[in-house]
Protein backbone atom coordinates (compact mmCIF):
# COMPACT_ATOMS: atom_id res chain seq x y z
CA UNK A 1 0.00 0.00 0.00
CA UNK A 2 1.41 3.22 -1.22
CA UNK A 3 1.87 5.88 1.35
CA UNK A 4 -0.18 9.32 1.46
CA UNK A 5 1.75 12.10 0.59
CA UNK A 6 -0.05 15.18 2.27
CA UNK A 7 2.53 17.93 0.37
CA UNK A 8 1.51 17.05 -2.89
CA UNK A 9 -2.14 17.79 -1.65
CA UNK A 10 -0.43 21.41 -0.64
CA UNK A 11 0.98 21.87 -3.82
CA UNK A 12 -2.63 21.42 -5.80
CA UNK A 13 -4.06 23.43 -3.26
CA UNK A 14 -2.11 26.53 -4.21
CA UNK A 15 -1.42 25.94 -7.83
CA UNK A 16 -5.19 25.98 -7.58
CA UNK A 17 -5.76 29.02 -5.85
CA UNK A 18 -3.14 30.69 -7.87
CA UNK A 19 -4.71 30.21 -10.78
CA UNK A 20 -8.11 31.52 -9.67
CA UNK A 21 -6.68 34.51 -8.06
CA UNK A 22 -7.42 37.93 -10.40
CA UNK A 23 -4.74 40.00 -11.17
CA UNK A 24 -6.06 43.66 -11.99
CA UNK A 25 -5.30 44.64 -15.30
CA UNK A 26 -2.62 46.60 -15.26
CA UNK A 27 -1.43 46.82 -19.11
CA UNK A 28 -1.41 51.07 -19.11
CA UNK A 29 -1.96 51.87 -15.10
CA UNK A 30 -2.66 55.42 -14.47
CA UNK A 31 0.04 57.14 -12.03
CA UNK A 32 -0.15 60.90 -10.35
CA UNK A 33 4.21 60.50 -10.80
CA UNK A 34 2.93 61.48 -14.79
CA UNK A 35 0.72 64.17 -14.34
CA UNK A 36 0.20 66.81 -16.58
CA UNK A 37 -1.79 69.61 -17.31
CA UNK A 38 -2.26 71.03 -20.97
CA UNK A 39 -3.24 74.20 -22.00
CA UNK A 40 -5.07 76.21 -24.81
CA UNK A 41 -4.46 79.67 -24.30
CA UNK A 42 -6.75 82.19 -26.46
CA UNK A 43 -7.23 86.12 -26.64
CA UNK A 44 -10.12 87.35 -24.18
CA UNK A 45 -11.27 90.31 -26.59
CA UNK A 46 -10.69 88.67 -30.14
CA UNK A 47 -11.12 85.15 -29.29
CA UNK A 48 -7.60 84.00 -31.47
CA UNK A 49 -5.50 81.03 -30.53
CA UNK A 50 -2.37 82.86 -28.68
CA UNK A 51 -0.24 80.20 -30.33
CA UNK A 52 -0.74 79.15 -33.69
CA UNK A 53 1.15 77.33 -36.69
CA UNK A 54 0.68 80.95 -38.97
CA UNK A 55 0.66 84.32 -37.93
CA UNK A 56 1.20 83.62 -33.68
CA UNK A 57 -0.06 86.42 -31.63
CA UNK A 58 2.50 85.38 -29.70
CA UNK A 59 6.08 83.23 -29.99
CA UNK A 60 5.79 79.76 -28.41
CA UNK A 61 9.35 79.44 -28.29
CA UNK A 62 9.41 82.32 -25.78
CA UNK A 63 6.75 81.04 -22.84
CA UNK A 64 8.08 79.46 -19.90
CA UNK A 65 6.28 77.69 -16.85
CA UNK A 66 7.84 77.77 -13.68
CA UNK A 67 6.95 75.30 -10.42
CA UNK A 68 6.70 76.83 -7.05
CA UNK A 69 10.81 76.06 -6.39
CA UNK A 70 10.86 78.50 -9.66
CA UNK A 71 12.54 76.01 -12.07
CA UNK A 72 11.59 76.37 -15.67
CA UNK A 73 9.26 73.18 -16.82
CA UNK A 74 9.87 70.96 -19.99
CA UNK A 75 6.90 71.96 -22.05
CA UNK A 76 5.71 69.75 -24.52
CA UNK A 77 3.87 70.90 -27.87
CA UNK A 78 1.49 69.67 -29.92
CA UNK A 79 -0.37 70.52 -32.69
CA UNK A 80 -4.32 70.66 -33.02
CA UNK A 81 -6.77 71.85 -35.09
CA UNK A 82 -10.99 71.94 -34.86
CA UNK A 83 -12.93 70.39 -38.00
CA UNK A 84 -14.85 73.98 -37.94
CA UNK A 85 -11.13 76.15 -37.39
CA UNK A 86 -9.08 76.67 -40.32
CA UNK A 87 -6.20 77.53 -37.82
CA UNK A 88 -3.96 75.65 -36.20
CA UNK A 89 -3.10 76.17 -32.90
CA UNK A 90 -0.67 74.68 -30.20
CA UNK A 91 -1.61 72.67 -26.75
CA UNK A 92 1.10 73.34 -24.27
CA UNK A 93 2.09 70.74 -21.86
CA UNK A 94 3.23 70.58 -18.42
CA UNK A 95 4.31 68.60 -15.99
CA UNK A 96 4.68 66.90 -13.67
CA UNK A 97 2.31 68.35 -11.31
CA UNK A 98 2.80 65.63 -8.51
CA UNK A 99 6.60 65.58 -7.22
CA UNK A 100 7.01 62.37 -4.88
CA UNK A 101 9.95 64.32 -2.96
CA UNK A 102 7.45 66.96 -1.74
CA UNK A 103 3.66 65.78 -1.99
CA UNK A 104 3.18 62.50 -0.20
CA UNK A 105 0.64 64.30 2.28
CA UNK A 106 -1.99 64.26 -0.99
CA UNK A 107 -2.93 61.29 -0.50
CA UNK A 108 -4.22 62.77 2.39
CA UNK A 109 -5.16 66.28 2.30
CA UNK A 110 -5.54 68.20 -0.60
CA UNK A 111 -2.44 70.72 -1.42
CA UNK A 112 -2.13 73.35 -4.11
CA UNK A 113 0.73 74.64 -6.01
CA UNK A 114 0.85 77.79 -8.00
CA UNK A 115 2.79 77.94 -11.38
CA UNK A 116 4.11 81.16 -12.98
CA UNK A 117 3.45 81.54 -16.94
CA UNK A 118 5.60 83.43 -18.63
CA UNK A 119 4.27 84.68 -21.87
CA UNK A 120 7.64 86.83 -22.50
CA UNK A 121 9.73 88.87 -20.52
CA UNK A 122 7.23 91.73 -19.63
CA UNK A 123 4.08 89.30 -19.26
CA UNK A 124 3.26 86.30 -16.53
CA UNK A 125 0.29 84.95 -15.03
CA UNK A 126 -0.13 81.93 -12.20
CA UNK A 127 -2.46 79.26 -12.45
CA UNK A 128 -3.31 77.78 -9.29
CA UNK A 129 -3.55 73.55 -9.50
CA UNK A 130 -4.66 71.93 -6.37
CA UNK A 131 -4.98 68.26 -6.43
CA UNK A 132 -5.98 65.02 -3.88
CA UNK A 133 -4.35 62.04 -4.67
CA UNK A 134 -5.34 57.92 -4.29
CA UNK A 135 -3.82 54.92 -4.76
CA UNK A 136 -5.76 52.65 -7.10
CA UNK A 137 -5.48 49.13 -7.78
CA UNK A 138 -2.70 49.53 -10.68
CA UNK A 139 -1.13 52.94 -9.48
CA UNK A 140 -2.64 56.29 -8.11
CA UNK A 141 -4.61 59.06 -9.84
CA UNK A 142 -5.68 62.60 -8.42
CA UNK A 143 -8.93 61.89 -6.55
CA UNK A 144 -9.76 65.65 -7.77
CA UNK A 145 -7.51 67.67 -9.39
CA UNK A 146 -8.45 71.79 -9.88
CA UNK A 147 -7.20 74.33 -11.20
CA UNK A 148 -7.51 78.00 -11.38
CA UNK A 149 -6.49 81.27 -13.26
CA UNK A 150 -7.19 84.75 -11.95
CA UNK A 151 -8.76 83.13 -8.94
CA UNK A 152 -11.45 81.37 -10.55
CA UNK A 153 -12.24 77.84 -10.92
CA UNK A 154 -11.61 76.92 -14.62
CA UNK A 155 -11.53 73.47 -14.20
CA UNK A 156 -12.01 70.09 -12.19
CA UNK A 157 -10.90 66.77 -12.71
CA UNK A 158 -11.68 63.19 -10.82
CA UNK A 159 -10.10 60.12 -10.63
CA UNK A 160 -7.54 61.13 -13.54
CA UNK A 161 -3.51 62.57 -13.78
CA UNK A 162 -4.10 65.46 -15.84
CA UNK A 163 -6.27 68.23 -17.46
CA UNK A 164 -6.97 70.00 -20.65
CA UNK A 165 -7.49 73.78 -20.07
CA UNK A 166 -8.28 76.77 -22.12
CA UNK A 167 -7.00 79.95 -20.55
CA UNK A 168 -8.40 83.05 -21.91
CA UNK A 169 -5.53 85.75 -21.56
CA UNK A 170 -6.74 89.73 -21.34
Amino acid sequence: MKKYCPCLSYYLLIVIFVSCVKTPNCELPLNVNQSAINIIFKDSVSGKYLYTEDYSLYNKDSIKIFDPQGTSLFLLFAHNQLPDAPVTFWIINFGNIYDQRTDEISFNNEICKDYIISYNSQESDTLKVCFKSKKTKCGSVFETLKVYYKMKLISTTKNNTGSTITILKN
